[in-house]
């Protein structure tokens, strides 16, 4: 019977953990980040960056971004 209930226990701790995780995840709406076609080659290999317009942390469109994304985090 012990075992029952631990068991019974543990499945509504699961479960009502999962349901907050979920609830977590609706509330949090992520701004759409921009990809770009930037395309390196090294030694015959074409290796993608989409993201490469990020690593100017100088530029107007990369402060607009993390504003948006601490926008979001941050209320969490």
């Amino acid at each position: 019977m012990n075992r029952l209930s631990l068991f019974a226990v543990l499945a509504i701790v699961v479960v009502s953990c999962q349901s907050k995780e979920d609830e977590k995840e609706k509330a949090m709406n992520y701004p759409e980040t921009q990809k770009v076609d930037t395309v390196d080659k090294y030694f015959e290999t074409e290796v993608p960056d989409p993201y490469r317009w990020l690593e100017d942390d100088t530029s107007e469109e990369t402060a607009g971004w993390v504003k948006a994304q601490n926008d979001v985090t941050f209320a969490y």
